[in-house]
């Protein structure tokens, strides 16, 4: 790749991770945001407008007490099936794909996302990924032996280019193509005796009770679960590409994408870098950070189907449990009514609704008008100058 000067680096705009562990961090795309739209773009909401498929959203939830509906000025939105207790999981979510986080590479399992000090486990032909046990190393070939790891052995980035955060989104990247091929010609193969085949050509595990949780074992159980999800259901979730900054949107496509198609020429099919920039918009808007509670190390980044419609609210009614493996797990933190809407923070929720809606605003491209917001909002204007709050936080005033 010949790296014009005149192009936007990859650093150009902010990565996108929900509930990032470290909220107040600089990422490596720090910019100036554009001024936040004063109501949800119609257009956003417009191209999440499909047709509500109730046997696919019933697979993907046939185990969890939630059901999907669409609602006009969000979109699809997740909602409670039935009345739920304050600490009850409401749902369970292994990712769809998945990277280890770069700087920690050498420490966390390719497959399972587990921190591992010890293993020696690595591909002997790309050099590019560990794992934690050979039992992970297995289950992992099928993603990774062949294209991913094919695309991995001519990888050649410069560090003063690409800072870390930026590689592993671009793994991230390869692995959302090995996968899409992947699920093109799925074949269900021989694996060791943790699941029977269950209803549908999926998968319910056979010997969950007999592992302990979070072992590579128990993960492993589970992820057989998550491969009902296909390549057409990760394509339901909103990429928005044509709705952030053209010049941000021009500087990933010739920084990460063209690398990457360049990459893949040698593929039956190659990836042009207009499929893969829908890809990349789509696993920035829909990934989650990964890390370990209570150090808070971050361990990859992952994109999960099911929970990625569940809607942001600054004062949330489910948070997050985190696991020694990817899983992600949802529990109620208060009692919520069926029918009520089901909602987490896709930021750190603790900011200024200034800070909160800037963020929202430049990286999910919408306007908060959540309870809190106005709330806040309220106060603000009884009992503070607004337009001085506004100059203090580097804002200029818009209408609320």
């Amino acid at each position: 790749m010949h790296q014009n000067q005149q192009q936007s680096s990859p650093y150009s705009s902010p990565i996108v991770h929900q509930q990032s562990p470290h909220p107040n961090q600089s990422t490596p795309y720090q910019s100036p945001a554009p001024a936040p739209p004063t109501s949800p773009s119609p257009s956003i909401i417009a191209q999440e407008k499909f047709v509500l498929d109730e046997e696919r959203f019933d697979r993907w939830y046939q185990n969890a007490p939630v059901r999907m509906i669409f609602q006009e000025g969000k979109g699809r939105s997740l909602v409670a099936a039935k009345n739920l207790a304050e600490g009850e999981t409401v749902l369970k979510a292994h990712p769809y794909v998945w990277a280890a986080d770069e700087n920690h590479r050498s420490q966390v399992c390719r497959h399972c996302l587990r921190e591992n000090h010890n293993s020696t486990l690595s591909c002997p032909l790309c050099g590019q990924v560990l794992y934690c046990s050979n039992l992970c190393q297995r289950m992992d070939s099928y993603l990774h032996k062949g294209i991913e790891c094919k695309l991995l052995q001519s990888w050649e980035l410069d560090p003063n280019v690409y800072e870390p955060d930026v590689i592993a989104e671009m793994k991230l990247l390869v692995r959302t193509v090995a996968r899409s091929n992947f699920d093109a010609d799925f074949h269900v193969p021989p694996l060791v005796p943790l699941a029977t085949p269950a209803r549908n050509g999926g998968y319910s595990p056979s010997k969950t009770n007999e592992i302990s949780t979070g072992s590579p074992e128990a993960a492993n159980a589970e992820w057989q679960i998550e491969r009902e999800i296909r390549f057409d259901d990760y394509t339901t979730l909103c990429a928005g590409t044509d709705y952030f900054p053209q010049d941000m949107v021009d500087g990933l496509r010739f920084w990460i994408c063209n690398y990457i198609a360049d990459l893949s020429q040698w593929l039956k099919e190659p990836t042009s870098s207009h499929e893969l920039l829908d890809c990349l918009m789509r696993n920035r808007r829909n990934s989650f950070s990964v890390w370990n509670e209570p150090s808070m190390k971050q361990r990859g980044i992952a994109v999960y189907v099911s929970p990625s419609f569940l809607n942001h609210d600054c004062d949330p009614n489910l948070t997050l449990r985190r696991h020694e493996t990817a899983l992600l797990e949802f529990i109620a933190s208060r009692a919520i009514e069926e029918g009520e809407e089901l909602s987490i923070s896709y930021i750190d929720n603790s900011e200024s609704v200034f800070a909160r809606r800037q963020k929202l605003s430049t990286n999910y491209l919408f306007f908060c008008q959540c309870n809190k917001c106005k709330e806040e909002d309220r106060n603000r204007v009884e009992g503070f100058d607004l337009d001085e709050d506004y100059e203090e936080n580097g804002e200029e005033e818009d209408e609320v």
